[in-house]
């Protein structure tokens, strides 16, 4: 099974003293999509990109590292994870989302997935230096 992250990130600097705060403390919007297979999976349109980069950064460095864990990414806007990685052992993963377009009985390869979050987590990191953001992924990488 391939899966693909794909995303657009809002480069404006937010006006208001709430929205300018939040920005200058890493919270940078942008639309994401995660694909599989070339289906649209999963699609949020305000994903905090850089908090997500965090977690997958720190997910990749367990994965690296021989661990294998499950990486469930949740914000303070909602109770519960809106992306789950769930190990199953052998090497294989199950993605989950509360939002997710389809269920899917595949298993993604540890390999394939620590290739598309690399790959996820380069791009943002270009993206961010581009903006001169004061948030990067350079230690993830």
């Amino acid at each position: 099974m391939d899966i693909r992250f794909s995303f657009v990130l809002d480069t404006d600097v937010p006006t208001g003293p709430e929205y300018y705060g939040s920005y200058m403390n890493g919270y940078i919007t942008g639309n994401l999509n995660i694909y599989i297979d070339e289906k649209l999976f999963f699609e949020e349109p305000f994903t905090n990109l850089a908090e997500l980069g965090w977690k997958l950064g720190k997910w990749l460095q367990k994965i690296r590292s021989g661990v294998r864990e499950n990486m469930d990414f949740d914000t303070i806007d909602h109770d519960e994870a809106i992306i789950n990685f769930l190990y199953e052992g052998e090497d294989n993963w199950r993605i989950y989302s509360i939002w997710q377009e389809f269920e899917t009985d595949k298993y993604i390869s540890t390999t394939v997935l620590v290739e598309a979050v690399t790959h996820y987590l380069h791009e943002l990191n270009k993206e961010l230096h581009s903006i001169d953001y004061f948030v990067t992924l350079d230690k993830y990488l």
